[in-house]
């Protein structure tokens, strides 16, 4: 499954001008297309080019994106716009790799019945999990995407293992055992056929979280889809549509089959 286009830099402001949907998508075209004006980004996102020049001055104050050139037509200047050679060199380090590689040997270890902090508890207290979804929603950063890959990473690769069965049903009420074994939740089936809908109670991540107008378990929607794809050879379109960040006291999943996979 190829990952979406995104950029980690660990610099809070960095952070904030990737969370906005259309400078990823900007971004995006650029690294495509190598250099463009604003008139090119407008036509191509569909958008005004005082919106697009609204978004450029910003990945250019941060040192995003740079001007290549300048083309004068009938007196005017046209700007043509690149990413900065540095950011492209860090978007060509997978930063997240050996950090992803550790969280999979430690997973293994879980399912293994290991202790992996030796004489320390392995219980993790949920508290500082939601204290770090807190501070990332005051910071208006969104990292959907990333945490979404990352759990499917980890759903493919790991909790695959731990999951039987042959069909959609059988995969999810193998995989709502081992949520609640590992004391993720406790999950309930509501619908299996043409679109499968699932409800998680007592969400180890959202429990109590208060109503923000999101869903917040981006995770879990890569879990779910990376062990269905592992175990069944097609892709799913997992999608959380309810959530203690909706102002529902569960979460609940809606997993569809994508065609022509």
């Amino acid at each position: 499954m190829a990952q979406k286009p995104y950029m980690l830099k660990p610099d809070l402001e960095i952070a904030k001008v990737f969370s906005d949907r259309t400078r990823a998508k900007i971004i995006e075209l650029l690294e495509k297309k190598g250099e463009m004006t604003n008139t090119l980004l407008s036509r191509e996102l569909g958008i005004s080019k005082a919106t697009v020049t609204h978004h450029m001055k910003i990945l250019e104050e941060a040192g995003v994106v740079r001007v290549s050139r300048v083309e004068e037509t009938r007196g005017i200047p046209k700007k043509y716009y690149t990413i900065d050679a540095k950011f492209l060199e860090s978007r060509r380090e997978d930063i997240s790799k050996p950090v992803m590689e550790e969280v999979e040997r430690e997973f293994r270890k879980l399912f293994q019945n290991k202790k992996f902090r030796g004489k320390l508890s392995d219980e993790v207290n949920i508290s500082f999990l939601r204290l770090y979804k807190s501070a990332l929603l005051s910071a208006k950063v969104n990292l959907d995407d990333v945490l979404f890959d990352q759990g499917y990473e980890l759903g493919k690769n790991v909790f695959s293992e731990m999951v039987a069965g042959e069909s959609l049903e059988e995969v999810l009420i193998s995989l709502g055992h081992l949520w609640e074994e590992l004391k993720l939740g406790t999950v309930e089936i509501l619908e299996v056929g043409d679109k499968a809908r699932i409800v998680v109670r007592d969400c180890y991540q959202c429990m109590h979280m208060p109503n923000v107008g999101k869903p917040l378990c981006a995770t879990d929607e890569g879990i779910i889809a990376g062990v269905l794809e592992k175990k069944l050879g097609s892709r799913f379109s997992v999608k959380e549509v309810e959530c203690w960040g909706t102002g529902k006291e569960y979460c609940e999943f809606e997993i569809r089959k994508l065609a022509n996979t």
